[in-house]
């Protein structure tokens, strides 16, 4: 559960950062036509579902974060957060927002070389013993 609980915490934060680009990105397409919004853009039913996901993500997030801290100590569970946090904010913008169209190959492959470590890092944090040297003890005569 360790790794559970703040993990989806991070995925919950990058659906919230997913739905929040894609609102603003909507606004700005609606904003940049003329100023008084047409009217295809108050009656779109994407606007209003995500302004309606962002809404009620952003609300779950803030008492997420609330039973995650509660539960475990932040020098545990942030790193897993944050590493999941980006790992959800870097494929949100390859995957649903096609940046992989503009990307070149070696971009791609120093991005997802950049996820690899950042899981490689979160599979570290959440490991509960750290490997240590074995030292024989010296027992005394």
């Amino acid at each position: 559960m360790g790794l559970v609980y703040p993990a989806s915490l991070g995925m919950l934060e990058g659906f919230t950062q997913v739905a929040m680009k894609s609102l603003m990105a909507m606004l700005q397409s609606c904003s940049a036509i003329s100023f008084p919004w047409p009217e295809h853009c108050n009656s779109s039913a994407s606007w209003w579902a995500f302004f309606a996901a962002f809404n009620v993500v952003g609300v779950m997030t803030i008492v997420w974060l609330k039973i995650v801290y509660t539960r475990f100590e932040v020098s545990a569970a942030l790193p897993i957060e944050y590493g999941t946090v980006q790992m959800c904010s870097y494929l949100g913008g390859v995957v649903f927002f096609g940046e992989y169209k503009v990307m070149e190959s070696w971009q791609l492959a120093v991005g997802f070389s950049g996820l690899a470590t950042i899981m490689a890092g979160v599979i570290i944090s959440a490991v509960k013993r750290v490997p240590r040297r074995l030292t024989r003890r010296v027992q005394p005569s």
